[in-house]
């Protein structure tokens, strides 16, 4: 939930995430199929708290949710709920995209969410930013490659050098795959254990996964490298046809 990156291959649409947290919570479940609210969906789940940071929908959504907005910020203490249980809410609306318009998120703490959705003929993406007091909306262009590091854990200039990392990849890699892309996630600032894309900071708070979807017409395929465990799943989730 802490490193996030969309970019489109053809076509594919791929979505590729990060986990930092600290080692004391529990590790993530591995993604599965399973029903929410009625819709089928596909995601790791925080056994902590029961949600997720990363949720595939089988009519063809993808959401991926990061801590914090635009700044850091102090936690207030004990939110009246999880921002990855407000995501499950969120995805399995009718309409996610106006469900964010109406949720109520007051005593929610602040977070990022990167939404997907796929139609008949294209698609929509947008970025949505929570900052404890006001909604903040911005469409996102599909064609476009895009990443993002978690305000609570990167300095304004430290997001900025990722950035730049995610360009010398896109620039300097000339056959661009789903796998070289967990490549980059996996390798972007390497010897740099606090501010890396898998980073290490005392062993406390460390990058315990690489999960990516890649979204077809037909399906969305779900990889999920637990990074402790060292344990690669792949799981496949159908996309109900709109037709």
């Amino acid at each position: 939930m802490c490193t996030v990156t969309f970019l489109p291959l053809g076509d594919k649409l791929v979505f590729t995430s990060n986990r930092d947290e600290t080692l004391t919570r529990p590790l993530a479940l591995p993604p599965a199929v399973t029903e929410v609210n009625g819709k089928r969906l596909l995601f790791p789940k925080d056994p902590k708290a029961g949600g997720t940071w990363f949720v595939a929908q089988a009519d063809g959504i993808v959401a991926v949710l990061l801590n914090g907005a635009f700044v850091r910020h102090i936690p207030t203490g004990n939110y009246r709920k999880s921002r990855g249980l407000v995501l499950l809410d969120i995805i399995t609306s009718p309409s996610p995209f106006e469900e964010l318009h109406s949720y109520d998120l007051n005593d929610i703490e602040p977070f990022t969410v990167i939404i997907y959705k796929q139609d008949q003929f294209n698609g929509d993406m947008i970025e949505f930013r929570w900052d404890g007091s006001t909604k903040y909306f911005t469409s996102l262009d599909i064609g476009a490659p895009h990443i993002y590091s978690s305000a609570t854990l990167y300095e304004p200039a430290i997001i900025k050098q990722r950035e730049e990392w995610f360009a010398e990849f896109l620039k300097s890699t000339e056959e661009k795959t789903p796998v070289s892309i967990r490549e980059f996630h996996a390798s972007a600032g390497r010897g740099d254990s606090q501010n890396g894309l898998i980073m290490n900071r005392g062993g406390i708070l460390r990058t315990q996964c690489i999960t990516q979807a890649v979204l077809t017409r037909p399906q969305i395929d779900f990889y999920h490298h637990d990074l402790i465990s060292d344990q690669e799943t792949n799981t496949l989730l159908p996309v109900l046809s709109k037709v």
